[in-house]
């Protein structure tokens, strides 16, 4: 095990009815990162079901935290508990937190190397236009939180303040907006809380808390997009000289046919009889963590 920086690798499910394109992504990540702890995150609801698909003899071990069923009911609500304290909490023995959701892919292991360049906070490159980029191409700020790497205790001193309070702050030493239109973005985020898509936490970490917080550090985009690409993967991957990121996001959805091309054909080749996660780790038989 990599014991120094504690690195914990995170995979969010969000269900058991897993498709083929999930269940190659975290078989993938388990053989990039098995040198590292792994740990499923999900609703308490999917605990029986993992216990039992959770080998006795599995060749890598796993564990796993369970979060009430609430936080895993859409997109906003998986949104919110990454805004949670609660959830940071659970890694506090750890002092990064990688990331990688079931449409990501994972290419290389460089995981000590990206944690050693001591960021707060790195995910993909955003563009200008976000999912339907605008054309010509433009960064526009960093941090994609579908594979993302985090630093615990950085997530969790910001996370101590009020959602609206960072917010409030930038608004005013920006002068982002008016005073007025601050005043009720504050009001709203005070009654709906981070379940309003208005707090997008991705978004919040990577561009926000930077602005408020010195110490809390992000990359630049022309960095960043080293660690991952998302949206319109070929124009990174131009920018990098044809070199490959440590992973990507949402591969299947923005640009397949470029990963397939450019990914040597092996790495998306799964034998017809590897449809599960059914004997892949031996699941300790509770979670590690801190309830």
């Amino acid at each position: 095990m990599v014991t120094s920086p504690a690195i914990a690798v995170a995979i969010p499910l969000h269900s058991n009815n897993l498709s083929a394109d999930d269940v190659f992504s975290v078989r993938n990540t388990f053989a990039k990162l098995r040198a590292y702890d792994i740990v499923f995150v999900i609703p308490v609801r999917l605990l029986d079901w993992l216990r039992k698909i959770g080998s006795t003899d599995g060749a890598i071990e796993a564990t796993y935290v369970a979060f009430d069923d609430v936080y895993f009911e859409s997109v906003a609500s998986y949104n919110r508990l990454l805004l949670t304290t609660e959830f940071y909490a659970r890694f506090q023995r750890y002092e990064y937190l990688l990331i990688v959701q079931t449409d990501a892919l994972v290419f290389s292991d460089s995981l000590v190397e990206w944690c050693q360049k001591g960021f707060s906070f790195i995910g993909a490159p955003f563009l200008e236009g976000y999912g339907t980029p605008v054309v010509p191409y433009r960064f526009i700020g960093v941090g994609n939180g579908g594979f993302s790497l985090r630093r615990v205790a950085h997530f969790r001193r910001v996370l101590g303040y009020p959602l609206w309070w960072p917010r409030l702050w930038r608004g005013l030493t920006e002068k982002a907006l008016p005073i007025v239109d601050l005043i009720r973005t504050v009001i709203g985020d005070l009654k709906q809380g981070a379940g309003d898509l208005r707090v997008v936490e991705d978004e919040y970490f990577g561009a926000t808390i930077p602005r408020v917080f010195k110490w809390f550090v992000v990359p630049e985009p022309e960095q960043a997009m080293y660690f991952s690409l998302e949206v319109a993967p070929s124009y990174g991957f131009g920018l990098m000289s044809n070199q490959l990121p440590f992973g990507c996001h949402a591969w299947k959805k923005y640009d397949a046919e470029f990963w397939e091309a450019i990914v040597v054909t092996e790495m998306f080749e799964q034998p017809s009889h590897v449809c599960s996660l059914e004997g892949l780790f031996s699941l300790h038989a509770r979670s590690c963590m801190p309830e």
